[in-house]
């Protein structure tokens, strides 16, 4: 299975592409430089989710909208730290888990466990692929509010 970091990396040259827009001008979009859209395109760096948000919407989309899920208006504007920190704690709390736990499945802290739910971490694409991986959904639910996963 592809990581989330990569098929994001692949989500956003394919849609800049289609968009018909440099790197230089994306990067100017996204208030990042030049060189930060080549290495993500390159899978290179492991983003926090507030620089996804930004490149995505210099691209006119969401995190998981680039990634081809369906998102409401409301989706769009979501910043996805907080839709990640919401669903992660209603992901814990319907199976029952400790933050312990999670973070034991997750392989990070149980502090960062509580950080993240209450918002205090911007987390990157490959926390949200492991935090994925310790409630056994597909990360990408995780960026999503729930009134959209159906």
């Amino acid at each position: 299975m592809k990581s989330l970091r990569a098929s994001f990396a692949a989500a956003v040259k394919r849609r800049r592409m289609e968009l018909g827009v440099s790197q230089e001008e994306l990067a100017v979009r996204a208030s990042l430089d030049r060189t930060g859209i080549s290495r993500l395109e390159r899978v290179a760096p492991n983003i926090t989710l507030d620089t996804a948000d930004s490149v995505s919407r210099a691209l006119c989309s969401s995190v998981p909208g680039l990634l081809g899920e369906s998102v409401s208006k409301e989706q769009e504007t979501a910043a996805s730290k907080d839709v990640f920190a919401a669903r992660v704690r209603e992901e814990r709390v319907s199976r029952n888990l400790t933050q312990e736990e999670v973070g034991d499945r997750a392989r990070v802290d149980r502090n960062y466990v509580s950080d993240v739910e209450r918002g205090k971490k911007n987390a990157r694409l490959d926390t949200v692929d492991a935090f994925g991986r310790g409630l056994g959904v597909r990360p990408l639910s995780l960026l999503k509010s729930d009134r959209m996963n159906g």
